[in-house]
């Protein structure tokens, strides 16, 4: 039993982001995407869910199941353009490692400055 699109196939569309950012919204959920340079990489996208306070990221913030997140220059970066942006983050998902707050956050880039 194929399903929709199977039965009726369509070519992909892909999409580049050229804006500094893009929102998706239905009236119900509300998706933002940034589009920034980042220590680790020229180009970073991360994805932020307002009503829900909620930011998808990746290898910014990485946080080990056990144990604290080894902070690098990208994740002092991570920070800065949180506020830059005035997002108002309370969960960071990060695509390596457990889900976080903004608290881990803060903590991983209080223990990187420390360390210079």
């Amino acid at each position: 039993r194929p399903d929709t699109l199977s039965a009726n196939p369509k070519p992909a569309v892909i999409e580049t982001m050229t804006d500094a950012k893009r929102v998706f919204d239905d009236g119900t959920h509300r998706l933002e995407l940034y589009r920034f340079k980042s220590p680790h990489v020229d180009e970073m996208i991360v994805a932020y869910l307002p009503k829900e306070k909620v930011l998808l990221e990746a290898d910014m913030l990485d946080i080990p199941e056990a144990g604290n997140p080894t902070p690098g220059d990208d994740t002092v970066d991570l920070l800065s353009q949180i506020e830059k942006l005035g997002l108002n983050v309370e969960t960071i998902i990060p695509v390596h490692g457990r889900i976080g707050t903004i608290t881990d956050l803060k903590t991983a880039v209080t223990t990187k400055i420390s360390m210079k």
